[in-house]
């Protein structure tokens, strides 16, 4: 979960550094932070019911491995962007990949007993503030 809310909490620097770096050159309609978000966040929307959707199919274990792979791979896939559309089209595989982290946190509330659901889903939310942190810090 930290490194889910550090995938989306990131966005928000994307653009700022690509229009000041001197090798990327981006042009301005190319370099706005709603071009990104109109990517990202539908991507995450539509990722959280296909991999919702697989994971009744398959299996939970599968799905969380395979949204966890692709948030991993796309997200360093991102470091070797070269232009701006191959940047959006990582990010959308990202986001895409987040959506099935809904999956784990579904399988985890079915298996505590109803007196300690909000107490330990909310503990694990903690990881979301912290991953947010991390990424305003470094």
């Amino acid at each position: 979960l930290a490194a889910d809310s550090m995938e989306v909490v990131i966005l928000s620097f994307l653009s700022n550094l690509f229009s000041h770096h001197p090798i990327i050159n981006l042009q301005e309609a190319e370099n706005s932070a709603e071009a990104m978000n109109l990517v990202v966040f539908p991507a995450g929307v539509v990722g959280a019911i296909v991999w919702g959707m697989l994971s009744d199919g398959v299996g939970r274990r599968p799905v969380f491995v395979g949204a966890a792979s692709t948030i991993a791979v796309f997200g360093v896939a991102t470091a070797f962007c070269n232009s701006y559309g191959w940047l959006l089209v990582t990010r959308l595989l990202v986001a895409f990949g987040i959506g099935g982290l809904t999956v784990p946190f579904g399988t985890f509330s079915e298996f505590l007993p109803p007196s300690q659901r909000g107490t330990n889903l909310v503990a694990v939310q903690v990881f979301c503030i912290l991953g947010a942190l991390v990424v305003h810090l470094t």
